[in-house]
């Protein structure tokens, strides 16, 4: 029985052991600050380039924009940052009938360009989503609850009605590699609960036998049979009082 303990023992502490390992690990590949700094700037770089739209429909340019400073976030954070969405949600958020301005550079919902406008194109990063590699990127104005939503495959935006915020979470991306860490934590508080109870803990048909043997040798008479209560004494001693270093 105490072998047996022990061996429980030693493998709660290796899995633990192995756990923390795990979360140093993976501490060290979560680049929070890195991202919270291109969330800035990819703010900035949205709001610059939704001004660049609005400029080119109102003049008629005709030239190509280039999305590719915009498109770089996605591409670096999307796999660990951005939260999957459903394909039925994806397909709702797509599909729009609404009026629209459009071009060879994007499609853009006629009151949300008037309404970008008005607030100076200053918008925020607010959260992104994925679905089969497919990006959706939330944004904000910085002086306005309202919300609209770029759809990076055909460079389009619209407004994020309430309707469409259904079943969407909108919180501050994190980290998936985060997630990890916190079940691992999770996991280990749970393992070292169990180690504080694994060197005394009894199951109920050795507690059994452990009460038979101790009724046994408490009814022999002590004075004829001292020596040898004694010795049986200490063992059951030894057997409940396991020491495991």
């Amino acid at each position: 029985m105490k072998k047996n303990k022990e061996q429980q023992y030693l493998l709660l502490s290796d899995e633990i052991y192995i756990n923390n390992e795990f979360i140093s690990k993976i501490d060290s590949e979560i680049g929070n600050e890195k991202f919270s700094e291109r969330v800035r700037n990819q703010s900035q770089k949205m709001s610059e380039k939704v001004e660049q739209i609005y400029n080119m429909f109102v003049t008629e340019d005709t030239r190509t924009a280039s999305w590719i400073e915009i498109a770089n976030f996605s591409a670096d954070f999307k796999s660990e940052y951005y939260r999957e969405i459903p394909l039925e949600k994806y397909e709702e958020l797509v599909c729009f009938d609404r009026n629209t301005y459009y071009n060879a550079n994007a499609i853009i919902e006629k009151k949300l360009l008037g309404r970008l406008n008005i607030l100076k194109f200053k918008v925020k990063f607010l959260c992104g989503f994925v679905c089969q590699n497919e990006v959706i990127e939330v944004y904000e104005f910085r002086d306005s609850n309202d919300l609209f939503i770029f759809i990076l495959n055909n460079k389009s935006f619209f407004f994020l009605n309430e309707e469409d915020r259904k079943d969407l979470d909108l919180s501050k991306n994190n980290s998936n590699k985060s997630s990890i860490v916190e079940d691992l934590r999770a996991k280990n508080r749970r393992l070292n609960k169990k180690l504080e109870t694994v060197k005394t803990d009894l199951t109920n048909d050795i507690q059994i036998v452990l009460k038979e043997y101790f009724e046994k040798i408490s009814s022999v008479d002590f004075l004829d049979e001292l020596q040898n209560v004694d010795e049986q004494t200490n063992i059951l001693k030894a057997m409940l009082n396991i020491k495991i270093t």
